[in-house]
């Protein structure tokens, strides 16, 4: 049997633009739309009997395969509620991967309950566009007009919104982020528009001082039938004006045909109605939305008879079984030519459901075209095409919107969707993952958090941070991501939170071209590099400069979805830095490596050398990884928490130290006055040479942290210890440190609680954490006591070498 490799592989692949969509809800009023709403399209009383449709149980299952959850609707809804409360922003990021770019209708919707069009930028890989509705446009131009000018006569008021309306109009289609309308006329009365030399404009006119009256009342007058003739005129004007000289391009009306709520008129919303309307206006774009069901073959006949008319599959997906979706795809290609069709999800409100409509739309194309190039009604070659067409390059040419269309063919692209069927099933993954991990002496199961799937660090591929899981399922004692988790958890617990961001410190090398040479790498040639100097891009675009790659690095960063506060030059040799925005404890490491690994990748296919090694040049300052950290629960920037927290940190830095300082190079940047935390436990504000440095309130940032560290078991150590600092409510001994701890006398250190130096190297450190019983019963004595052996085993292996053995040894490594 053939398995039609090539085109599943595209079908996963290809990213989709969504040609119809609607805005998200915010967090404050996500409750106002149930979470069922994103698997049925009735409403109120009738969504009591959607547990029993075909399309419920579908979404249930999908959805569950993904949370990893149970499959019924209440493990689902309590799964993605962690979800949410764990990253937000991470799982919307997860159901809207696939997604290339959203066109938003956000006219569906309260102002002020919806996030804005471009909040929606940080999901997808391209800018989101905007979709005016006309009715929405039109009541709220009302509404303005009413509040500016007060209630003049009914035909001045009504000429005079008229022309403010068709201004309003003209200006839209010069808007470079609104690229299409939208008329709900279908659910107003009825799709059958009579000619322009037809409208009722008295009745119109007539209609319009109710219209005010109602809008003043705070009621939406368009949802009667008696203001129907106002309706007919504004698409005329928006039709008249779209094909007018002068317009640069054509901007598509979208309508709403088919499949909608319950105050339709279902045999009023089959596009038959629209004829006379398409044929008036042949040089507008119509789009016929929701797939016209169950007048699909009507929408079919109309996209292939008129030029000018384009047939949208959506809404259908995810609201029919299986069998209908399919069903709807043979309906429309049984006439349609596939370069006039168009795809959408018709998502709105809850993320989960872009996710759920994604997905059935790759599922529903592998079944109906694999079934067509095994009947030999197109070859595989074709196939491809058409999924790129309807996916991508259709609407990419009706909007205009200019994205680049040399599209992936492989499944391990970066906008791939995990397919929820076969062999491509994350349980199917997660089953190859265990079979890797397989050795005669037992094993650990690789479990992903899809929520963390991210582009990169190449082009075609994709990461996901895992878990190590005993066989039984259970948690590995020595996972670092396991043990953040369940510090983060046990703080929480305690009325806890956090967020933090990381700065990281890396420095450039050049290969060098000698490969006899002891030195692999050598700095790049001394041109003046500086803290924050603007000279490091001053020769974008010669050959061989690195500047060339900075550029790089950003797109490749925000494709991954990965939001930085600033990039900028530091003071050694090739030295940058890059300044993470904060997030919390688990999101922010994740984020982190993830970065890490972009920028190791784009700078080695630049032909350089990325390290985190902590101190490259013995005479230049060194690299760290320093993380800023709020207490982000309330009444954390009260004193008496944070004080206690960061009094805790500082009772146990002694121990820390062996895992954020966790190589023995990194205590060769352990320096006194050279603003790198310097040697003695202390803290101060706003002061560089302490290593806990007060920002602000609970505001700190440690500095004793460098990127050979594992950020995991680092923070989870340093929670760990604050959060017990917090419940022992631990005495700050330590007073605020104004000056560098290694310029004062002994006393002055003694009057500000300063006794305690840091260990000398990480012989030393280790040592302190054996001693450290609370520290290591609160992280896992397994795993600290692991640890401890791991450390022991590299210095066996970095001792014995010299300090420039030791030295290229992290080079080549880190």
């Amino acid at each position: 049997m053939a398995s039609f490799a090539a085109l599943n592989a595209a079908i996963d692949a290809t990213p989709l633009i969504d040609n119809h969509c609607h805005n998200l809800l915010k967090p404050d009023h996500r409750d106002d739309a149930p979470l069922v709403s994103i698997a049925s399209e009735a409403q109120g009383e009738a969504l009591k009997d959607a547990d029993t449709s075909l399309a419920y149980i579908r979404a249930t299952k999908h959805l569950a395969q993904v949370l990893g959850c149970e499959q019924t609707w209440p493990a689902v809804e309590s799964a993605i509620k962690a979800q949410r409360a764990k990253s937000s922003d991470a799982w919307t990021r997860r159901c809207l991967q696939g997604v290339e770019t959203l066109l938003l209708d956000d006219g569906f919707g309260a102002v002020g309950k919806i996030q804005d069009y471009s909040w929606h930028d940080q999901f997808v890989r391209s800018k989101c566009k905007r979709i005016v509705r006309i009715e929405t446009f039109a009541s709220d131009l009302i509404e303005s007009r009413l509040a500016d000018r007060g209630p003049p006569s009914a035909q001045q008021t009504f000429e005079g919104f008229l022309q403010a309306f068709a201004t309003g109009i003209r200006q839209a289609i010069k808007h470079p982020d609104i690229v299409g309308f939208k008329s709900i006329i279908c659910y107003r009365g009825g799709l059958d528009i009579p000619r322009s030399e037809d409208v009722d404009r008295e009745a119109a006119a007539e209609a319009y001082k109710s219209c005010c009256r109602l809008i003043q009342e705070g009621r939406d007058p368009f949802k009667r039938k008696v203001f129907l003739p106002i309706i007919h005129i504004l698409l005329h004007h928006t039709a008249s004006a779209l094909r007018a000289k002068g317009t640069s391009h054509l901007k598509p009306i979208q309508f709403h045909t088919g499949l909608g709520d319950n105050d339709i008129t279902l045999t009023k919303s089959s596009p038959s109605h629209l004829q006379a309307f398409i044929r008036e206006y042949p040089e507008v774009p119509i789009v016929l939305l929701h797939s016209s069901w169950p007048w699909t073959r009507e929408a079919a006949y109309l996209a292939t008879m008129y030029p000018n008319v384009y047939a949208d599959i959506g809404e259908v997906i995810p609201f029919l079984s299986r069998d209908g979706q399919v069903g709807v795809f043979r309906q429309m290609l049984e006439l349609c030519p596939w370069s006039k069709m168009l795809l959408s999800t018709d998502g709105h409100g809850h993320p989960e459901m872009y996710l759920v409509a994604n997905t059935q739309i790759r599922s529903a194309l592998k079944t109906i075209l694999g079934g067509y190039v095994r009947d030999d009604q197109i070859d595989e070659k074709q196939a491809i095409q058409l999924v790129q067409s309807i996916m991508f390059k259709n609407s990419n040419k009706l909007y205009q919107l200019g994205l680049d269309e040399n599209l992936p063919l492989s499944a391990t692209s970066a906008f791939s969707s995990v397919s929820f069927n076969g062999p491509d099933s994350s349980l199917a993954i997660i089953e190859r993952l265990r079979a890797l991990n397989c050795t005669a002496a037992g094993v650990y199961d690789a479990s992903p958090d899809w929520s963390t799937l991210t582009p990169g660090p190449t082009p075609g591929h994709a990461s996901v941070f895992c878990e190590f899981k005993e066989s039984d399922g259970s948690d590995s004692a020595l996972c670092p991501r396991t043990v953040l988790r369940k510090t983060v958890d046990r703080a929480a617990a305690d009325g806890l939170t956090f967020i933090m961001g990381f700065e990281l410190e890396f420095v450039v090398m050049e290969r060098n071209p000698d490969r006899t040479s002891p030195q692999k790498f050598i700095p790049l040639p001394n041109d003046g590099h500086a803290w924050g100097m603007a000279r490091v891009l001053a020769d974008v675009g010669r050959e061989g400069s690195f500047s060339n790659a900075i550029d790089d690095i950003l797109d490749t960063l925000t494709e991954a979805g990965i939001l930085i506060e600033q990039f900028h030059p530091e003071s050694a040799p090739g030295q940058y830095e890059i300044v993470l925005p904060p997030l919390p404890p688990m999101e922010a490491c994740d984020n982190l490596l993830a970065m890490r690994q972009i920028v190791e990748a784009v700078t080695a296919r630049h032909g350089y050398r990325m390290t985190l090694h902590p101190k490259p040049f013995a005479m230049a300052p060194g690299s760290a990884s320093h993380v800023h950290m709020s207490i982000s629960s309330a009444g954390g920037d009260d004193p008496a928490v944070y004080e206690a927290f960061y009094a805790g940190t500082l009772k146990h830095y002694p121990a820390l130290i062996a895992f954020t300082y966790s190589n023995p190079t990194s205590y060769e940047r352990m320096v006194d006055s050279c603003w790198a935390g310097g040697r003695w436990v202390t803290w101060g504000t706003q002061n560089k040479e302490s290593p806990l440095r007060k920002c602000d309130d609970s505001h700190w940032e440690l500095k004793t942290l460098d990127g050979l560290a594992n950020p995991y078991l680092a923070i989870a150590a340093v929670l760990a210890a604050g959060a017990r600092g917090v419940a022992d409510r631990e005495p700050m001994v330590c007073r605020d440190s104004q000056g560098d701890p290694a310029r004062m006398s002994e006393a002055v250190r003694k009057a500000l609680g300063i006794t305690t130096m840091f260990p000398k190297d990480l012989k030393a450190a280790i040592a302190a954490l054996e001693k450290d019983e609370e520290l290591a019963a609160w992280l896992g004595k397994e795993c600290v006591q692991r640890y401890i052996d791991i450390k022991n085993g590299e210095m066996g292996i970095l001792d014995p070498m010299t300090a420039e053995e030791r030295r290229q040894w992290v080079l080549e490594r880190y």
